[in-house]
């Protein structure tokens, strides 16, 4: 229909849209009290995990049994708290066989690349690219990783700073635990065959792979290994081809006699790596560190560095890097007759930068538990735990600076207080030093759990919607 500009009926249809738009709800902010659904339903969901989507935000994954067997979904959360790939998550594997041990790493462009074990046909490993939108990149219900015969466990990875990922696996396909690594690249081809590299085959046992980008396209993986008869903590560092570049079983990282245990890292930024264990002897536990340069020489003491000197037990450690080539690692500690969480830095050179017993991140009453820790950006760290001062498992956390100091409330910010507990507590940096956290729920029943999050701004204030206001 041809217009006429002097008829008047312009007019009428611009109120017409004026008035279309009036109509539309302004997009407002997610967050409320004692945390945002990210997924709740009659069944259950199983712990999330959680990266950075780059753009402020966060993608959780998880295991979900709402169709009656565990399959794998996603959800992209925006820093405001709004859930991006809709109401029930994205679906990543929905393949009818049971789907476990989930690992994530970012892509680069909004999106992430999922990795789990799969029980479709017997103990395999498939993987997913998942878009910024949610879309699944690769084929239905995923590609393989590796299908061959035999358990696999302890499921690690860590991307490959090119929207790839690379791929640690204990294997036991020869009869023995041995670890395995394969690369793939964001469209979803492998590139270290199709049975993947064997970088260790010690007689007895490897265990507990932790992995870390070695800034040049390759990894460095940790883990604790039982071929002297005792656990001891071994590294090696795997180049972009997946070849060994260490001794050929790896490098031993703690020549202490002691058994060590669940081995943590981050990159020293040239190379190398700073990894974090605990040992235990009879009932003393205590938490080391140790630096692996890029040629995998131990740069401190033979047997590491104990990050503190104060009285009981250290055990749990977490690690993250602070902006000097260094490292803040946070554990659990019962010095005081119950559990708390206590974090130190370590320099470059293994010393130690804040009290010799460490700094208290919180000592209320009741047990801290599960802590973990993220880098700020601005040399310090942000760590979360699960906290029983109030009786129920809650979820609260903590900044704490370069120097040393707690910048946050005594004893930590509330995320979560709800009735009944919130467990297994995870976290991302979001775009302003401040954090997005995510973590399992049961406050409904204990037999139905699912998943929350919540949002702390740089100075410690919770990011909610109360009476219209964003705080």
């Amino acid at each position: 229909m041809k217009v006429n500009l002097e008829s008047g009926f312009m007019p009428v249809i611009f109120l017409m849209v004026a008035v279309a738009i009036a109509a539309v709800p302004c997009a407002r902010a997610q967050w409320t009290v004692n945390g945002t659904v990210v997924r709740e339903m009659v069944n259950a969901q199983r712990p999330p995990r959680v990266v950075p989507d780059g753009a402020g935000g966060a993608i959780v994954v998880w295991k979900d049994f709402r169709y009656g067997g565990w399959d794998i979904y996603a959800q992209r959360i925006a820093p405001d708290g709004t859930m991006l790939w809709g109401g029930g998550g994205a679906p990543v594997c929905t393949e009818r066989h049971a789907q476990h041990w989930i690992s994530m790493v970012p892509d680069g462009a909004g999106g992430a690349l999922a990795v789990w074990m799969d029980m479709r046909r017997g103990w395999d490993i498939y993987g997913q690219h998942i878009d910024s939108k949610g879309g699944v990149l690769w084929k239905s219900n995923g590609n393989a990783i590796c299908l061959e015969t035999g358990q696999k466990a302890c499921l690690v990875s860590a991307g490959d700073g090119a929207g790839g990922s690379i791929v640690v696996w204990v294997d036991m396909r020869s009869g023995r635990k041995e670890l395995i690594a394969q690369h793939v690249n964001g469209g979803g081809k492998i590139f270290w065959g199709r049975e993947g590299i064997a970088f260790c085959r010690e007689s007895d046992l490897q265990w507990h792979p932790a992995i870390v980008m070695d800034g040049e396209g390759g990894a460095i993986v940790a883990w604790q290994d039982r071929r002297d008869g005792t656990w001891d903590i071994h590294a090696q560092r795997l180049n972009s081809m997946g070849e060994s570049q260490w001794n050929a079983a790896g490098v031993r990282v703690c020549a202490a006699p002691e058994d060590q245990f669940f081995p943590v890292l981050v990159s020293d930024g040239d190379g190398g790596a700073l990894v974090a264990w605990y040992t235990r002897q009879r009932d003393d536990r205590n938490v080391f560190m140790q630096r692996i340069d890029a040629s995998g020489g131990g740069a401190w003491r033979t047997e590491g560095v104990a990050v503190s000197t104060a009285s009981g037990s250290r055990w749990k450690p977490r690690i993250a890097p602070d902006t000097a080539g260094g490292a803040i690692v946070a554990w659990v500690d019962d010095r005081n007759g119950n559990r708390d969480i206590f974090a130190q830095r370590i320099d470059a050179a293994g010393a130690l930068r804040w009290h010799t017993g460490g700094v208290a991140l919180c000592t209320a009453a009741g047990d801290q538990w599960a802590p973990e820790i993220i880098a700020d950006g601005e040399g310090g760290a942000i760590v979360t735990w699960h906290d029983m001062r109030d009786d129920y498992r809650d979820v609260y956390v903590q900044r704490i600076g370069m120097s040393g100091a707690p910048l946050w409330a005594e004893n930590g910010v509330a995320i979560c207080t709800e009735a009944e507990p919130q467990v297994v507590p995870q976290l991302v940096i979001d775009d302003n030093a401040g954090a997005i956290v995510v973590w399992l729920d049961l406050r409904k029943d204990d037999y139905t759990a699912d998943i929350y999050a919540g949002r702390v701004d740089r100075n410690g204030v919770p990011r909610y919607e109360s009476a219209g206001t964003v705080k």
